[in-house]
């Protein structure tokens, strides 16, 4: 398990190194052509302190038997298990942390169902 914890630590620190060089590279050629919008759209994931936030947009889902699903910058699907009443509204962005739910089944059937560990607005 402590191995399986460090291979994926080291993971995410190269991972956010390279993420770190593409936004800086986005910001400072947005920086030149004086266009904000460009800069707060370059993430999809967020660091706040040692806490890795995933940008997801909060939607009904169209099938029966869902409810609110969160739909990844990647386009991949979480069904939330946790998702509070004030952020059930349909094209919410939000910043998420979530643990997967191994071996829980549901009728939705859209993507892996996740326990949302912690969520904020998203700010344009």
């Amino acid at each position: 398990m402590k191995k399986k914890l460090s291979i994926i630590s080291i993971i995410s620190i190269i991972t956010l190194m390279l993420f770190n060089q593409a936004c800086q590279k986005k910001i400072s050629s947005s920086a030149a052509s004086k266009n904000p919008t460009e800069v707060s759209q370059a993430s999809a994931v967020i660091t706040v302190s040692p806490i890795h936030y995933t940008h997801a947009m909060v939607l009904l889902g169209k099938t029966d038997g869902c409810g609110y699903i969160l739909k990844l910058d990647d386009g991949s699907v979480l069904e939330p298990r946790g998702l509070k009443e004030e952020y059930k509204k349909d094209s919410l962005e939000v910043l998420i942390t979530y643990e997967n739910m191994k071996g829980l089944r549901s009728i939705c059937m859209m993507g892996p169902i996740v326990n949302i560990t912690d969520l904020k607005l998203f700010y344009k």
